[in-house]
């Protein structure tokens, strides 16, 4: 017999994106980076939960993000593709500690995801995670704390990351202020290393993030992270290596993210941050983890008066860059780079809360 639906639950979480500023792929073996939690066109993503009552048999767990429908049935089997997946497995993990069976529960799960066309590289799988984490968390009565938050919204960004997250674009998106971050490798045990960092921009400069797609088939996180472990002839995953050998990978970074941090103050060295800049793109494109379209938008916002310029996240085709602008020179680099096919987003750092 049919059963006229019930509304039980309809809740939504938001969270920032993320800005990782120096120590991408770096930060993977253990190498120390410079995040901040930022938003971006005005707006944070969005993951609305929507719990109702069905008929018996018709159970399901639906993710809806943009015109794609991914689906868990009630014997669940799941129909989905690569940028749903790791969802479903956080999903699954929280529907099992709370020893829930999506079978003969008569209810059905909706989550719609709303994102807020932030680019590639500024932490989206990080950024839904956490969302989905937090409000399918809240429906079952479950008080998290930023730990427990951060651990099973880990789950997700393995799955994104190919099993190798470093935890930074997820502490960053979890974060109140710009920090200093990095993984700590222990005998059978990873545990992490943060402070807090009080970032401004450098005076009468401005930052843009650009997307530089252009065309064709963009490479996966969890790609670019093999691409630089093959660069470098790192052929361990990153908590079988000695801390020696971790070191001989990180250490060239390391020295490029204190030195980044020393000027990203008000009235820090804006050319000097810009060099540096471009010093830490010339170390990952040595590693091969920039991109042809990724060199243009440096190119094209040093010719038109940036300061510098970098990628940031995993790079690779699609890949974000970050740029580092006098203020009075910041349309024309915007211009420019829109005349060229690339979409711009104006960012500041989010205020502490």
């Amino acid at each position: 017999m049919l059963t006229k639906s019930k509304s039980l639950f309809n809740k939504s979480s938001k969270f920032p994106n993320k800005l990782l500023i120096s120590g991408e792929h770096s930060a993977v073996y253990g190498g120390w980076t410079l995040i901040a939690p930022i938003i971006i066109n005005d707006s944070l993503s969005e993951v609305n939960l929507h719990v109702s009552t069905c008929n018996s048999g018709k159970e399901q767990v639906v993710i809806l993000i943009y015109k794609e429908k991914a689906v868990m049935k009630n014997d669940g089997s799941i129909i989905c593709n690569n940028s749903t997946k790791p969802l479903f497995d956080i999903i699954s993990t929280i529907f099992k500690n709370n020893k829930f069976s999506i079978k003969k529960s008569k209810k059905e799960f909706i989550f719609t995801i709303k994102l807020n066309g932030a680019p590639k590289g500024t932490g989206n799988s990080a950024t839904l995670s956490a969302a989905l984490t937090s409000v399918l968390s809240e429906y079952f009565g479950n008080k998290l704390t930023t730990e427990k938050l951060f651990q099973l919204a880990s789950i997700g960004e393995n799955g994104y990351h190919g099993g190798k997250a470093s935890g930074t674009d997820l502490h960053a998106v979890l974060a109140k202020s710009p920090q200093l971050f990095r993984k700590v490798f222990s005998k059978n045990k990873v545990s992490y290393q943060f402070a807090s960092q009080a970032l401004e921009k450098p005076k009468d400069t401005s930052l843009l993030i650009v997307d530089s797609y252009l065309s064709g088939q963009k490479t996966t996180t969890s790609n670019q992270i093999a691409i630089f472990a093959k660069s470098a002839n790192i052929t361990k995953n990153p908590d079988e290596l000695t801390e020696s050998e971790r070191k001989s990978i990180t250490s060239v970074f390391d020295k490029l993210v204190m030195e980044i941090t020393g000027d990203f103050y008000f009235f820090g060295n804006s050319k000097r941050l810009g060099k540096l800049f471009l010093e830490n793109q010339e170390l990952l494109s040595k590693y091969q983890v920039s991109s042809p379209d990724i060199d243009k938008v440096i190119k094209i916002s040093i010719e038109n008066g940036a300061y510098g310029a970098k990628l940031i996240g995993a790079g690779g085709v699609g890949g974000a860059v970050l740029v580092l602008c006098p203020a009075d020179r910041t349309n024309q680099i915007q211009q420019s780079l829109t005349s060229w096919g690339f979409k711009t987003y104006p960012i500041d750092f989010m205020p502490n809360t």
